[in-house]
């Protein structure tokens, strides 16, 4: 049976239920990038790609099928400019993939990143786990503006 896994699908591995969005594949080299999905925070995993393929076929890695969350929320001015803050902070970064997923390459950002936009590093990466962790897209940076408050 053949596998072919495509970059931003998400595995779960079947003996812990641990989530994997896999970010990056370069056969060549024989490398896959994952990153875990059930931390606050992770960060990029290198794997052989032909053992990761060999894992699924295994069952080890089980692969998901998750509804897109499609709805953009309405964002007053504030928010708009903490989006755009947000995005014009990594869009140069992510754009040169895979170094953005280099550990040392991405604390090299992060820093320089935080110096220039007063920020934390820490702040930095979570935006950096943000995109990567919801697919990848723009919409993935806007703040999570209904998950605060008391439920």
């Amino acid at each position: 049976m053949k596998i072919s896994p495509f970059p931003n699908e998400i595995y779960e591995e079947a003996h812990t239920n641990n989530r994997f969005r896999l970010l990056f594949i370069d056969m060549l080299n024989d490398q896959a990038i994952l990153l875990e999905m059930n931390k606050q925070l992770s960060y990029p995993i290198y794997v052989s790609y032909e053992d990761f393929v060999d894992d699924i076929k295994k069952g080890i890695y089980v692969r998901k099928e998750l509804t897109p969350n499609n709805i953009v929320p309405q964002l007053t001015e504030n928010q708009k400019k903490r989006y755009d803050l947000r995005w014009n902070i990594i869009k140069d970064f992510i754009a040169d993939e895979p170094a953005c997923f280099d550990s040392r390459v991405r604390a090299r950002f992060a820093g320089e990143a935080a110096k220039k936009c007063d920020m934390t590093r820490t702040a930095i990466e979570k935006i950096l786990y943000k995109y990567w962790s919801q697919g990848k897209t723009l919409e993935s940076v806007i703040p999570d503006y209904n998950q605060r408050g008391r439920k």
